[in-house]
């Protein structure tokens, strides 16, 4: 099997959800670890990868979700109430909603609970967007291609 560069092709690094629904949900995985991560406390962030797992994580854009699901973790997730108080969590989550990167909605199939979205496409605010990055992914001499992020911060200087 070759790889794309044994066959002259560039690889994809803006995959869809309907084209390659786990290459997305990787890409989105990465922004967030990336990019977004030294913009958020740490309990931001923790909440954060709770939210990103059970939506993004299942592919899907948005997934009803308790606060008691959150804390004590269920079938699927360990919770992060060992970690995090409910007050904090209910901190973080005001502030990921203040900074437009989540939002949350009441949710149609229960009382307590509320469906949350991630702002996929939010951007920290003093850094450009990463769509507004031209694609520059010729290797140098040695062979190193740079990162989305080092581009973005060879072209704002």
């Amino acid at each position: 099997m070759s790889g794309p560069s044994e066959q002259g092709e560039r690889p994809s690094f803006n995959a869809t959800q309907e084209d390659n629904a786990l290459l997305w949900a990787l890409q989105q995985y990465q922004k967030v670890i990336r990019h977004w991560m030294r913009e958020l406390t740490a309990i931001e962030f923790t909440v954060l990868m709770q939210i990103l797992d059970r939506t993004v994580g299942w592919q899907r854009m948005n997934r009803t979700i308790g606060i008691p699901n959150i804390l004590s973790g269920g079938r699927h997730y360990a919770g992060i109430g060992h970690a995090v108080k409910k007050a904090s969590l209910m901190k973080a989550l005001r502030s990921l909603e203040d900074k437009g990167i989540i939002e949350r909605r009441r949710s149609p199939v229960h009382s307590q609970m509320k469906d949350y979205l991630i702002n996929l496409d939010w951007t920290p605010p003093h850094r450009p967007a990463l769509t507004d990055i031209e694609e520059q992914w010729e290797p140098d001499d040695e062979g190193y291609v740079p990162s989305l992020w080092e581009q973005s911060l060879n072209q704002s200087t």
